[in-house]
C-alpha cells in the first residue's frame, strides 16, 4: 500500500509543477503581448515621424489651423492627425499617429530652410541711388544692388580700406523687394484686434498678476495671457506654448526667463544683459538693451497697423547678440512722413536674416543676408543715405543648416527649426 505521505508528496509536487507551468504560459502571453505593443508602439512613431514629413514635404495641403486625418498607406490601420498652426513668424507641425488607446506625437516649430548655394548677403532696392562704402566695411557673398552701382566714399575721417566692394557676384536689384506672405501677416495682426484663435486659452488678469513659473506645453491649448495695461516680466520663468499680449507696453527684465513664448504689444522693450529665447511683434517700437543675447530661434519683429504711430522703429543696442530673424513690414506707403526703420548699434551681431521694408542703419555685423529699401547712417556729425560705415554683412558665416521663418510669398522648402515638447 501506497503510504498517505509519499500521496501527499506526489499531490505537493504535481501543484507545484503545476504553478511553475501556468508561470511559464502567464510569462510568455505577457510577453507576447508587451511586445505587440512595443512593435505597435514603433509603428505609430514611424507613422508619425511620416506625417511630420509629409507636413514638411507639402504643406499648401494643409491650411494652417486645420487638422486633417490622414489615412498612410489606404489599410485603415496607419491613420495620422495632421496639422499646421501658426506660431509668430514661424509654423508649428502636429503630426499624431492613433492605434486604438495608442498613439505617437511628433510636434516641432518649422520654418523655410536657407539654400547656401543659391542664397545671397544682400538685397538694396533700386532706387536709383548708389551704395556708398566706407572704413572696414565688408560685404560677402552675392548682392543684389541699384543699377548706380557702388563706389567707396569719405566720411567720419574714414576712407573705405577694403581691396574691393564686393566678395561676390554682383547683380541688379528691383525697386521691390521680394513679395512678402501677407497670410502671415494678418495672422499676427489679430492679436492686436483681440481676435483670438479657436486654439488659444485666454486668460485675462489684472497687471499686478502673473504666475512666476509657467511651463506650458506644445502638445496642449495655447495659454494666452492678455492684458489691457502694460505687463511687466520679472523674475518669471515662463516657457513653451505661450503668448502675452498687451493693449499698451510689455516690459522684459534682465532676470525674466522666456524660451519660444511669443510677445505682442504696440511697444516692446527689453532690459540690457538679457538672455532668452522668443518672438517680439510691436506695432509701434521695440528697444533691445545693451548686452542681450536673443538666442535662436528668436525672432524681432515690426507689423504697422492701423493703430500705428507715424514712425515705428526697432533699436537693438550695442553688444547684443540675436540669432534668427529680424522682421519689419509695411505696405507700401505714400504718405512719405510715415516711416519705418530698424538700428544695429556698434558691437551688434545679428546671425539669420533681417528683412526691412523701410531703412536700416547698421553699425554693427550681419552673418547671414539682409533685405531693405535703403540704409541711413546716423553720425554725431549727419545723416548719410545708403552709405555703410565699418559694417559687415557675411553670408558665407551663416550657420549651413539654419532654417528661418517663412515671411516670403514664394515657397521655399521647409526645415526643422527645432523640436517641441
Amino acid at each position: 500500500m501506497i503510504k498517505a505521505g509519499a500521496l501527499f508528496y506526489a499531490i505537493a509536487i504535481s501543484l507545484v509543477i503545476a504553478i511553475i507551468c501556468s508561470s511559464y504560459i502567464i510569462f510568455a502571453h505577457y510577453n507576447r503581448l508587451n511586445n505587440l505593443i512595443l512593435e505597435q508602439n514603433q509603428k505609430l512613431i514611424i507613422n508619425a515621424n511620416s506625417g511630420f514629413n509629409l507636413l514638411l514635404s507639402n504643406s499648401l495641403a494643409f491650411p494652417i489651423g486645420e487638422k486633417k486625418i490622414i489615412d498612410l498607406f489606404s489599410d485603415q490601420k496607419d491613420t495620422v492627425i495632421l496639422e499646421r498652426k501658426q506660431w509668430g513668424l514661424f509654423e508649428v507641425a502636429v503630426s499624431r499617429a492613433v492605434f486604438k488607446n495608442l498613439e505617437s506625437l511628433k510636434v516641432g516649430m518649422i520654418g523655410q530652410h536657407v539654400n547656401n548655394e543659391n542664397g545671397f548677403a544682400l538685397y538694396l532696392a533700386d532706387f536709383e541711388k548708389p551704395l556708398s562704402l566706407c572704413g572696414n566695411t565688408v560685404l560677402s557673398g552675392k548682392c543684389f544692388l541699384p543699377k548706380a552701382g557702388i563706389k567707396r566714399a569719405y566720411i567720419e575721417g574714414q576712407n573705405f580700406a577694403g581691396e574691393k566692394f564686393v566678395n561676390g557676384t554682383e547683380l541688379n536689384s528691383n525697386r521691390q523687394l521680394p513679395e512678402v506672405n501677407q497670410t502671415l501677416i494678418e495672422l499676427n495682426k489679430k492679436y492686436f484686434n483681440n481676435d483670438y484663435s479657436a486654439t488659444d486659452s485666454l486668460v485675462i488678469f489684472d497687471k499686478e498678476f502673473i504666475a512666476d513659473t509657467l511651463i506650458h506645453s506644445f502638445k496642449d491649448l495655447t495659454v494666452l495671457i492678455k492684458s489691457k495695461s502694460t505687463i511687466t516680466l520679472l523674475k518669471k520663468v515662463l516657457k513653451g506654448n505661450i503668448k502675452i499680449i498687451s493693449d499698451e507696453s510689455v516690459f522684459i527684465g534682465a532676470s525674466a526667463m522666456l524660451q519660444d513664448v511669443i510677445v505682442y504689444a504696440p511697444k516692446i522693450t527689453i532690459e540690457d544683459g538679457f538672455i532668452g529665447s522668443l518672438q517680439l511683434i510691436a506695432t509701434d517700437s521695440i528697444i533691445i538693451g545693451k548686452g542681450c543675447n536673443l538666442t535662436y530661434p528668436s525672432a524681432v519683429s515690426l507689423i504697422r497697423n492701423n493703430k500705428s504711430v507715424h514712425n515705428i522703429y526697432c533699436e537693438i543696442n550695442e553688444n547684443t547678440r540675436l540669432s534668427g530673424v529680424v522682421f519689419a513690414f509695411e505696405k507700401q506707403q505714400e504718405d512719405i512722413f510715415k516711416k519705418i526703420s530698424v538700428h544695429l548699434e556698434k558691437n551688434t551681431l545679428a546671425i539669420g536674416e533681417i528683412f526691412v521694408v523701410g531703412s536700416i542703419d547698421l553699425k554693427g555685423k550681419v552673418y547671414g543676408d539682409l533685405t531693405c529699401n535703403k540704409f541711413v547712417l546716423q553720425t554725431p556729425s549727419s545723416t548719410y543715405e545708403n552709405h555703410l560705415l565699418n559694417a559687415v554683412i557675411d553670408f558665407n558665416k551663416l550657420p549651413l543648416h539654419f532654417t528661418s521663418a517663412a515671411f516670403l510669398k514664394e515657397p521655399k522648402n521647409k526645415g526643422i527649426v527645432k523640436w517641441l515638447n
